[in-house]
């Protein structure tokens, strides 16, 4: 049982940690096109670069779940 607490945690963790970067290149994106500084947009390009290893290794610790897996597919697009 302290494995499977362990495990959704861990999942919970990843996805959590997945919206912060959505949130930081949403808000990077948004001050780019209100100011034009591109410095705005180092948020953008770090999340745009991270995210695709962080929904590979959310992919990886969902294995065991099919219902999961077809979210993070969805989440992926």
């Amino acid at each position: 049982a302290a494995e499977w607490v362990r495990h959704s945690l861990k999942v919970e963790s990843d996805l959590n940690f997945i919206q912060l970067l959505v949130a930081n290149a949403e808000t990077g994106q948004r001050g780019y096109l209100l100011t034009g500084t591109t410095a705005y947009l180092r948020p953008y390009e770090a999340a745009v670069a991270r995210i695709p290893a962080e929904l590979d290794s959310l992919d990886a610790e969902t294995a065991d779940n099919p219902h999961q897996r077809d979210r993070i597919a969805t989440l992926r697009k």
